[in-house]
């Protein structure tokens, strides 16, 4: 039974993970399309051809502010594009990581029950062949040192 609740829980976990890969795919790929975009304006900005003068610090041709600030206006919507989903996706991200969370303390809720279960069996086992030397011991009559050892142990009084 165990066995069947840990391998729920731990498909659950891939899921949960492959969501979170999904999601992380997406703002890096948003990250990646806006930094392009940048890098584009910069480009318009560092080339010395695209100035009045052949220095950067002068103004633009006007051609070159003109395509300057479509990209620029590209670049915006692109931006605020990215933002919207990056916080979407982190918010996304932290709710599939306290999932993940909750399903590993499940898994170990029922691996410790299993473990408990276990135990209990170990000790019925033990008691159960306690009880056979027990009556081994006692049809002999010989043996009543070893038979109050045994009883002992049952009983717990002494250790083994």
């Amino acid at each position: 039974m165990a066995d069947t609740g840990t391998n729920y829980f731990k498909r659950q976990i891939r899921d949960c993970k492959n969501e979170i890969e999904k999601k992380q795919r997406e703002i890096n790929e948003g990250f990646q399309a806006q930094a392009k975009k940048y890098f584009e304006l910069r480009k318009i900005l560092e080339d010395e051809k695209n100035h009045e003068d052949r220095l950067i610090c002068k103004p633009l041709k006007p051609d070159k502010l003109r395509e300057y600030k479509i990209r620029l206006n590209e670049y915006k919507e692109i931006y605020t594009e990215y933002k919207k989903t990056e916080e979407s996706n982190i918010k996304d991200i932290d709710k599939k990581l306290e999932e993940i969370n909750g399903f590993k303390k499940f898994i170990f809720d029922l691996e410790k029950k299993d473990e408990t279960v276990k135990a209990g069996e170990f000790e019925e086992e033990r008691r159960k062949n306690l009880e056979k030397v027990i009556g081994y011991i006692h049809d002999k009559n010989d043996c009543q040192e070893y038979y109050n050892t045994v009883m002992n142990i049952m009983d717990n009084k002494t250790k083994y």
